[in-house]
């Protein structure tokens, strides 16, 4: 359970789980990335996210 930092985006990786992917449907902004299979959710949000990330047992990095 991944959250990495891009130029223009948060990336949001996990395994499967329902209530996960409930979750993330909540945040704003957020869209699927179907060919990387992530979440993406604009930078602007980074207070949405990072809630997100505390209550969900999330890492949140750079990307490198």
């Amino acid at each position: 359970m991944n959250i990495q930092k891009s130029d223009s985006y948060f990336i949001i990786s996990f395994q499967y789980r329902a209530n996960l992917v409930d979750a993330v449907k909540l945040l704003p902004g957020k869209r699927w990335d179907g060919v990387n299979r992530v979440w993406l959710v604009p930078l602007e949000h980074e207070s949405s996210v990072q809630s997100f990330a505390t209550r969900y047992g999330f890492k949140l990095s750079n990307k490198t």
